[in-house]
């Protein structure tokens, strides 16, 4: 839903760009067990800080839907979020310089008991 709280996945530098296809961006760059890694993410409606390091945690920004996200249907509304091994890996790059979350965060994050 728009307007909900986006979050710094890990202790690091963010900073911030405005995209044709991605709208309102933040990218924070951390380190993960000796690797500097970029969680990135998209169409949100506003930036709180940028430019700052940040604390694991704290509110970066609010979900929206900017960039090719203003036109799909408010039922479909998200925060593209991605885990890059490069800051800028192109817009027709593929999966080329990104990696799964769970590698980085751990898949229990995708787990639920019932």
């Amino acid at each position: 839903m728009p307007g909900t709280d986006v979050y710094a996945i890990a202790d690091g530098d963010l900073t911030s760009y405005v995209s044709p296809s991605y709208g309102n961006t933040a990218t924070l760059k951390f380190m993960h067990h000796g690797k500097t890694y970029y969680a990135f993410y998209a169409h949100l409606n506003v930036i709180l800080i940028a430019n700052v390091c940040v604390t694991e945690g704290a509110v970066i920004g609010k979900s929206g839907m900017t960039g090719n996200a203003r036109t799909i249907p408010l039922s479909e509304a998200h925060v593209h979020f991605e885990i890059r091994t490069v800051s800028n890996p192109g817009p027709h790059s593929g999966t080329h310089g990104r990696v799964d979350p769970g590698e980085v965060l751990g898949y229990s994050v995708y787990s639920c008991s019932v």
